[in-house]
């Protein structure tokens, strides 16, 4: 499926509003930053900001899966396009989505 590749310079949060960082190391760079890779998404490390608790329900810390959703892999690993999907290790299961002021690389799309 086509369509724009994720960079490290893109913000990322759960959906229980917890920052989450992701650092990409990947060789293939667009515009300076590195694109990042599934593996780098399910190494997420979450800041415990995530506002799911409170009785039987357990905060965001890491993503138990990731969905890349290309063809294109970058050193072995697929790269992660902005139509990507996770689900992290929360009660009930998460998800992180895109918080930026600018929206995912145009200038390198997967076809």
């Amino acid at each position: 499926m086509p369509g724009n590749v994720l960079t490290d310079d893109l913000g990322f949060q759960c959906s229980h509003a917890g920052g989450v960082t992701v650092t990409g190391s990947a060789r293939l760079r667009v515009e300076g930053h590195s694109v990042l890779t599934n593996p780098e998404i399910l190494a997420a490390v979450f800041d415990g900001t995530c506002t799911n608790t409170g009785g039987n329900l357990t905060p965001c810390s890491k993503c138990s899966s990731s969905s890349a959703g290309t063809k294109l892999r970058i050193d072995g690993a697929l790269a992660v396009l902005a139509d990507f999907s996770t689900v992290t290790n929360s009660v009930p299961p998460g998800t992180i989505t895109i918080v930026a002021s600018s929206p995912p690389h145009a200038r390198m799309r997967s076809v």
